[in-house]
């Protein structure tokens, strides 16, 4: 049986806190409410790191009770991704950690997947640290990458200056990017914890390659859609099943966001 992943950047909002309550009652403030209140609230602290620990003592000093503030932090860390300023503060915190999470090389399949292809433009979904951006930049391709984290953006100028290429960069999340129609030669989803089990944005994703381009995806693989972003066993098949496959694998290997060995989903597909 496959095993979830162990972490996601939901659960990682909220590491911070030793105790998650239960749900208050549904008149209280939904997750909308609550994300509208943390994004204000967010644009004026300047701690990423420590921005949910901060907002949680901000809440209780104001007045709400305990239980309260712990729900809305449990929403807000539950649906992280859902939410671009929690995502955001979740994702500075992870990028600007100096422990590291994850790879700072190149994904090895999109490395064998560009060998020998002409360089085009290149879309770098939730693009992280840019190590994708940087690699393809270096190769000749023409690269927006976009992402909420501004921590991470930041790296990745320093890395793109410091190799000496041109990368394009836009702080937003899934929910703001514009794919455009027939944009894009390359599009990467390498550990990008966008919705894949939503055909509206998977359609958006498929329509804005040109013909002829690639999609490359690599993710952890999950038990169920409850983490944004991982999908479970064949669902890729499923949700791009208007581009034709031209390789799929589920494998037990250590990927590039955790150093174990986890299930894996692998993906290349061209329009």
């Amino acid at each position: 049986m496959r095993k979830p992943s162990p972490w996601n950047p939901g659960i990682a909002l909220i590491a911070s806190l030793a105790f998650i309550g239960p749900s208050a009652a549904a008149a209280q403030p939904g997750l909308q409410e609550i994300c509208r209140d943390f994004q204000t609230w967010h644009e004026t602290h300047d701690s990423p790191e420590r921005a949910t620990a901060a907002y949680f003592a901000e809440l209780i000093s104001g007045g709400v009770a305990r239980e309260e503030a712990e729900r809305r932090l449990a929403l807000l860390g539950g649906s992280g991704s859902e939410c671009p300023a929690a995502a955001a503060a979740a994702f500075d915190r992870i990028y600007g950690d100096s422990t590291v999470r994850f790879s700072t090389e190149p994904n090895a399949l999109l490395v064998e997947t560009v060998t020998g292809m002409k360089p085009g433009r290149a879309l770098d979904v939730a693009m992280g640290q840019g190590r994708n951006s940087v690699f393809l930049a270096s190769t000749g391709w023409e690269v927006t990458g976009f992402d909420v984290s501004a921590e991470g953006l930041s790296i990745a100028r320093a890395a793109a200056a410091s190799a000496k290429v041109e990368i394009r960069t836009v702080q937003q999340g899934w929910q703001e990017f514009d794919l455009g129609k027939q944009q894009w030669d390359l599009i990467v989803l390498s550990y990008a914890w966008v919705p894949i089990d939503d055909p509206a944005y998977v359609e958006r994703l498929c329509d804005a390659l040109r013909p002829g381009g690639t999609l490359v995806f690599e993710h952890m693989l999950g038990e169920s859609r409850d983490e944004l972003g991982i999908p479970e066993t064949q669902q890729l098949l499923r949700a791009f099943a208007s581009l034709r496959i031209v390789r799929y694998e589920e494998i037990e290997q250590r990927g590039d966001w955790h150093n174990e060995v986890l299930p894996l989903v692998r993906l290349v597909a061209r329009k």
